[in-house]
């Protein structure tokens, strides 16, 4: 069996055998060998086999074309998570920061408290490290 030219499958059809198509030489060149073709039958096999192949290939296009819009609209979604998780991670981050100053200030102001409550004795209240 013959192998098409677009195609890893072969022909379905038999050999294909060039035939000689004219038997006088070339008007050309009159020292030419006679022209050889192949025969209608081969002819229409490897023209099936080449409407079956861009079909399959216009397919595989279409199935690619789908593939790629999948992905871009993917591709977007994960983009917009991104964008939302750094401006969520920023917040939360701002957040935290002013959280632990009022929990500082808190803190701070207790530590006061307490140090009036005593009477100035707290070391805290004094500078020193504790």
């Amino acid at each position: 069996m013959v192998h098409g030219p677009f195609n890893r499958r072969p022909f379905p059809a038999r050999t294909v055998r060039p035939v000689d198509v004219m038997t006088t030489p070339s008007a050309f060149d009159p020292g030419a060998p006679p022209i050889e073709g192949y025969d209608e039958d081969t002819i229409d096999d490897f023209l099936r086999a080449v409407r079956e192949e861009q079909s399959r290939l216009e397919a595989e296009i279409a199935d690619a074309h789908a593939r790629e819009a999948r992905a871009l609209a993917l591709l977007g979604m994960h983009e917009a998570m991104v964008v939302t998780m750094h401006d969520v991670y920023r917040d939360v981050t701002a957040r935290r920061r002013a959280a632990e100053a009022t929990a500082a200030a808190t803190m701070d102001d207790a530590r006061r408290r307490v140090s009036q409550l005593r009477g100035g004795s707290d070391a805290r209240t004094r500078g020193e490290v504790v």
